[in-house]
């Protein structure tokens, strides 16, 4: 095992121990990688609730690095499957978009959570190459040479039309799969506010993206015609469908495409309300509902569709071409009642 790999797997064992994070960071820059050392003091520094210019200053800077191509250095754990799964720690943040942010719906309120366990993301939404390995089909619509798709392979695309049930049942199949039922872990999908947090990767929620204030089709596939905040551009031509996974920077955690490409599916019953009964600690979402939430935005949708904090219900055996969904590998806990 190398020094590095040495960093890694202490992290992965105590992902709060931040002398495990300075200490990496300090022989990542005496290794000749001042860059990757300056990223993850940034976004450590993220935690703590520094001056709000300070703050500003260490997001941007952030932003600027990773759209340069350069990486944060943190765990990465594969499954069976080639899926690789990128730590995400324990932490707080406000779920939701503040009350100026442009085209912001009503149940987006502000509101204080706590996710109280580190736990594991897809770096990645599922793709198709990963769906057919677990449940030997693929519901997508966008394959080879259909509806505008010139790729001669699509099994890096994200897959597509599956249905929140084909979701919940491909992460309950690969926990079997890597018999991992009796160590306390297991795949499912993320919460909506598990999501969320990952997707801002501690940067603020004043802005809509964890790129900052603004997305173009630069930062995520959408429908370009429609940035954000800018208004209609027809001279922009959009893709038209999904494309492979990772073409796009990643937020500060390792993430890819968490705006844009593909909406993803969450636990999460969908209430319109909950916000304003939700507990602080782990929110699960409403015991019961008529749909399931979405996140994320998708190729067809417009920029302010893409939004860290929009949120929308669908159905459970709804197939849609925008709609598909990336895993977590968390600790098992029992649902309060």
């Amino acid at each position: 095992m190398s020094e590095l790999e040495g960093f890694l797997q202490a992290i992965s064992e105590e992902p709060a121990d931040e002398t495990n994070w300075l200490v990496m960071s300090d022989w990542l820059e005496e290794n000749g990688d001042p860059q990757r050392a300056e990223l993850v003091r940034l976004q450590r520094s993220l935690q703590t609730r520094i001056r709000s210019t300070a703050r500003q200053q260490a997001e941007e800077r952030i932003r600027d690095l990773l759209v340069a191509g350069v990486r944060l250095c943190s765990p990465i754990r594969p499954s069976s499957i080639g899926m690789d799964l990128a730590l995400v720690p324990a932490g707080s943040f406000r779920m939701g978009s503040p009350v100026r942010e442009s085209r912001r719906m009503a149940d987006e309120t502000l509101h204080p959570v706590r996710i109280t366990q580190a736990f594991w993301m897809g770096v990645y939404a599922v793709t198709q190459a990963q769906f057919q390995a677990v449940t030997d089909t693929n519901p997508s619509h966008f394959l080879p040479g259909r509806d505008g798709v010139d790729a001669r392979d699509t099994s890096r695309f994200p897959v597509d039309s599956a249905t929140w049930e084909q979701a919940d049942q491909f992460c309950r199949t690969l926990t079997r799969l890597e018999r991992i039922e009796t160590t306390g872990w297991a795949y499912r999908l993320p919460t909506e506010a598990e999501w969320e947090y990952a997707c801002r990767a501690w940067t603020s929620s004043r802005w809509p993206f964890h790129f900052g204030k603004r997305l173009d089709p630069t930062l995520a596939n959408f429908d370009a015609r429609y940035p954000y905040p800018i208004a209609y551009d027809e001279s922009r031509i959009s893709i038209g469908h999904p494309v492979e996974v990772g073409r796009y920077p990643p937020n500060a955690w390792g993430l890819y495409d968490l705006h844009g490409n593909i909406d993803e599916w969450c636990s999460d019953w969908f209430g319109s309300n909950y916000y304003q009964e939700s507990e602080r600690d782990d929110p699960t979402g409403p015991l019961d509902g008529q749909s399931k939430c979405y996140r994320g935005g998708a190729w067809s949708g417009q920029g302010e569709d893409c939004r860290a904090a929009v949120r929308i219900g669908r159905g459970t055996d709804d197939a849609d071409s925008r709609i598909g969904f990336r895993v977590v590998l968390a600790r098992v806990k029992e649902r309060k009642s």
